[in-house]
């Protein structure tokens, strides 16, 4: 039997793409069985071979994983041994946390956070992040998600953006492809289809737009919480979004008194304000401003029963309070500062 002449060699799509995206942004990538992962300084990246990595793994995640590592990093750690990091002080459990929050919050985009998850050790704590990796309730989050947002803007702002959108993009477009064809079983089927949102869309096919309590006025409260020009309009029949919330009442908000505690940090009220001059004493001045504070972040006419957050003054509240729309803009900011909404 003759042989053959073969000029074109096969390449996993996935490597075709996200080793071109490490060629176009400077580095070179060699592959060594010494090391799991390791950045010289000097624009090369080294990582183990796949005979090395857990079934969920791929090179792509590998790269992007360390690309998230330098868009945490900085300028300052671009050009340093392993981004500046050393894994073995409080400082880079920080920058690890930090990179994981952006790597989350970037696959999430593009409908990718269960496929472009982290490996290792460190897998937990990616587990236990919320919808939203750049916020959080919990003060000790603040330094890595700090970090993170600072990351998010380098990589969305900065000379890297375009370059890293057509990688993520050209991933997403894979994965739509082959997301019909894959196994239950198979990672792929953990890539998610966007709603028109910009986050994935939800698990359950039966949950509609309509029957989100998010659809305000015909028209959705977390595109408007966004700033979104023009705010997104979704049909009430549209597939839900992974963040949906059944429809509540007027009768919930004592369930949730989200306005009335730590949503907002005070009530400003005018002089002419009926509540000003009934109740004077709850009333405190700064300059030529009003305000009803909220010692504790609460406020101090919010008093706690056993059906829930009651208002003592409900019926003569403030201006701004009454004009506080449930299921508005205002609403879903202060549940979520609370964490009762993502």
């Amino acid at each position: 039997m003759s042989q053959r002449t073969i000029q074109y060699a096969y390449r996993d799509p996935l490597e075709v793409v996200w080793v071109g995206l490490l060629n176009e942004l400077g580095y070179r990538l060699e592959r060594s069985a010494e090391v799991f992962a390791a950045f010289d300084g000097q624009g090369t990246l080294t990582l183990c071979h796949g005979e090395h990595f857990d079934p969920d793994d791929s090179l792509a995640q590998m790269i992007f994983h360390e690309l998230c590592h330098a868009l945490v990093a900085g300028s300052a750690g671009l050009r340093a041994k392993d981004w500046g990091m050393q894994n073995d002080d409080e400082r880079d459990l920080l920058l690890e946390q930090a990179c994981h929050r952006l790597q989350a919050t970037l696959a999430a985009e593009y409908g990718l956070r269960g496929f472009f998850g982290v490996t290792t050790d460190h897998r937990p704590y990616w587990d236990s992040l919320g919808s939203d990796p750049l916020r959080s309730t919990h003060p000790e989050d603040e330094p890595s998600i700090e970090r993170a947002r600072l990351g998010y803007q380098r990589a969305t702002q900065g000379p890297w953006s375009e370059p890293l959108r057509r990688a993520l993009t050209a991933t997403k477009q894979i994965a739509d492809a082959a997301r019909a064809f894959a196994d239950n079983n198979s990672l792929w089927k953990q890539t998610k289809a966007l709603h028109a949102l910009g986050v994935a869309v939800h698990g359950d096919p039966t949950l509609t737009c309509g029957a989100c309590t998010w659809l305000w006025e015909a028209q959705c409260t977390r595109s408007a919480v966004r700033g979104d020009q023009p705010v997104l309009s979704p049909q009430a029949a549209d597939a839900a979004c992974e963040r949906f919330e059944p429809r509540f009442a007027d009768e919930e908000c004592a369930a949730c008194g989200a306005c009335c505690r730590e949503g907002f940090h005070r009530v400003e009220l005018s002089a002419a304000d009926s509540f000003a001059k009934r109740h004077l004493e709850l009333v405190e001045q700064e300059g030529d401003v009003l305000f009803v504070p909220r010692p504790g972040g609460r406020c101090v006419a919010l008093e706690v029963t056993d059906v829930g957050y009651r208002c003592r003054h409900y019926a003569e509240r403030p201006t701004a309070c009454a004009d506080f729309e449930l299921r508005g803009p205002a609403c879903l900011e202060a549940r979520r500062r609370v964490g009762l909404s993502d």
